[in-house]
């Protein structure tokens, strides 16, 4: 399993890993990919080691074991799923098999173990851009977790649910949850939760457009962490607040906030120069200086911080969207990079909209999701580097042309608007709209919105 990830790592390390994803973004099946690769006859045999290991454990009746060879034989199978398209489906048949072993011989031990899996399946969904699944997976674990009584967990997921609703700028519903971490930090404080609660409040203060609540909270978090003495949190909390400030410095032409940006990264990336690891939180900081470089229009500035920023994500060995880095970072090079950096960064918007557009599969959290502020901004930057120069008249892509009033609609759609907003849009009716996006939908062969919004953005009709 070792010699798996290091040749998956390997292929990170060059790049060679997008061909698989586009393979994927182009609707290959991940089981007709895998026996194609060269490390596949490892995994055939991993697999096999690890059910005679399985075996083993449960004669033995020893559950660590057991739990762990069902993880390991889960992630085999699963692993490239879950990691290069996104599957939150894998995340939850891990769940059942663990809950059927036979070693967690009582209810609570089973009742445990589920709810810790649906937590992991919400944290997954989050890290992954599934709002829908992470908002359903949240409500679903803090039922199991309340019952449980598990207060430590409640605490990490009632914060969590309140992000989750964040990014959907539904603030109503975030306070909601942060009220329900305030009480457990309130009735049984530590000093962790009370940093992790001012970090919290921060993140749905600037969801809400509340520049002085983002700016105390945040400043808080990052005092807190300094007094503890914890030398990553405060480089994790002042890199956050770096990218908040930037974001509402550029969009309110605020010249105080991008300075507060400009500091807090700045220090945030000389601890980073002393802390171990690949944290992201070096690569948060110099995105956060790009969105400030390209505000105050010192563009060559921003492209080198925007190539840092990229440079610093791909050396996390993750495969998370991290929207936060990647979108400052492209905003930066599309406006003055390169010829080879604007590719690059074309490259990378046209699979993430095309694995993020099929992931959100329930309608309204999609339309939330995508007119949210980071959702805006994809739709804009993936448009704006897919659009042909100067195209005008009908657009075609393959064989398939374009008439205008159909690019406009599909650019409607592409921005997360309902059928009702489209109408209003275009002064049409409702039915009129469904009418037109069904032929759309025949003319580019997708059956859903969500297709229709990657075919509309990687076919650069609009």
């Amino acid at each position: 399993m070792s010699r798996l990830r290091a040749w998956f790592i390997e292929q990170m390390q060059v790049g060679a890993h997008l061909d698989i994803v586009r393979r994927i973004a182009a609707g290959e099946r991940l089981e007709d990919i895998l026996p194609t690769l060269p490390v596949a006859p490892l995994a055939y045999e991993a697999t096999a080691h690890f059910q005679r290991a399985l075996d083993i454990y449960e004669r033995l009746g020893d559950r660590q074991g057991a739990m762990s060879a069902i993880i390991a034989m889960a992630y085999t199978s699963w692993g490239p799923e879950i990691h290069l398209p996104g599957s939150v489906k894998r995340i939850e048949e891990m769940r059942r098999l663990m809950t059927r072993m036979k070693s967690l011989t009582t209810e609570s031990e089973r009742a445990l173990a589920d709810a810790q899996m649906l937590f992991g399946a919400h944290i997954y969904a989050r890290a992954k851009v599934f709002p829908d699944v992470a908002i359903a997976k949240g409500e679903e674990a803090y039922t199991a977790i309340r019952t449980l009584g598990d207060r430590s967990l409640e605490f990490a997921l009632a914060g969590s649910m309140a992000l989750a609703h964040a990014e959907l700028v539904d603030v109503a519903q975030a306070e909601r949850w942060l009220g329900r971490a305030a009480v457990i930090a309130s009735t049984e404080p530590t000093a962790q939760r009370a940093r992790q609660l001012e970090s919290w409040r921060g993140v749905v203060a600037a969801a809400a457009g509340d520049i002085s609540g983002m700016r105390e909270h945040l400043s808080r978090a990052v005092q807190l962490a300094t007094d503890q003495g914890r030398a990553a949190a405060r480089c994790e909390m002042l890199a956050l607040l770096a990218l908040n400030a930037a974001r509402m410095g550029s969009e309110r032409k605020d010249d105080e906030l991008l300075t507060v940006a400009e500091r807090s990264a700045e220090e945030a990336k000389k601890l980073m120069a002393i802390l171990p690891g690949h944290a992201p939180w070096g690569a948060r900081a110099d995105a956060a200086l790009a969105r400030v470089a390209v505000a105050r229009e010192l563009l060559p500035s921003a492209v080198e911080f925007a190539r840092t920023a990229l440079a610093g994500l791909d050396k996390t060995l993750t495969e998370d969207p991290s929207l936060e880095i990647v979108l400052p970072a492209a905003d930066a090079i599309l406006k003055a990079g390169s010829d080879e950096d604007v590719a690059a960064v074309r490259d990378r918007l046209s699979l993430g909209v095309a694995i993020l557009a099929q992931r959100i599969l329930d309608e309204d959290i999609r339309v939330r999701w995508f007119r949210s502020p980071v959702g805006r901004e994809l739709t804009r930057l993936a448009g704006s580097s897919q659009t042909p120069d100067g195209a005008t008249g009908s657009v075609e892509t393959g064989t398939t042309a374009f008439a205008d009033s159909e690019v406009g609609l599909l650019r409607l759609l592409t921005e997360g608007l309902t059928n009702q907003e489209i109408a209003a849009e275009l002064g049409l009716t409702e039915d009129a709209v469904a009418r037109q996006l069904a032929e759309l939908f025949v003319k580019i062969g997708v059956s859903s919105r969500a297709e229709a919004t990657v075919v509309a953005l990687m076919g650069k009709i609009v």
